[in-house]
């Protein structure tokens, strides 16, 4: 499970699960284009946890 509040950056990050580029995705690179979110992945805050 992901979440966020950036739909562009979950879905990039996303992406990295299924070992695809977030570049990789139509979606994500239109809405980064866009500004809708960002898909640089080493400007997020990214938590893992364990449940």
């Amino acid at each position: 499970m992901a979440a966020g509040v950036d739909p562009v950056a979950v879905d990039a990050f996303g992406a990295t699960l299924f070992g695809m580029k977030p570049a990789e995705l139509g979606c994500v690179r239109v809405g980064h284009q866009a500004r809708l979110g960002s898909m640089d992945l080493g400007r997020m805050n990214i938590k893992r946890i364990r449940l």
